[in-house]
């Protein structure tokens, strides 16, 4: 699997909480009971940078990295939270 989150949508009955308290994403407040489907849809509709392995040595020429465990992970948050910033930018939310 690419993601917790994958993993999570194929049962969709555990996906979400099931709460009366009120559900924050990204700045925007969801009622769980009332708009499941719509925080199942923004969520689908969000960017997700996932772990990725056997890449061709990443490097100089003796470097032996083929996976972005550990660093990687610095650059995907990065990525994801940058890329977030410009579509909520450009786009709105």
């Amino acid at each position: 699997m690419d993601s917790l989150f994958t993993q999570n949508v194929l049962d969709e009955t555990e996906d979400i909480p099931q709460t009366d308290e009120p559900i924050w994403i990204l700045g925007k407040k969801y009622n769980a009971l009332k708009e499941l489907d719509m925080i199942r849809r923004d969520i689908r509709s969000m960017l997700w940078f996932t772990y990725r392995k056997g890449f061709i040595p990443i490097g100089g020429c003796n470097s032996t990295f083929t996976s972005d465990k550990g660093w990687g992970c610095m650059l995907r948050c990065g990525q994801m939270v940058l890329a977030q910033a410009l579509i909520t930018l450009h786009l709105g939310m």
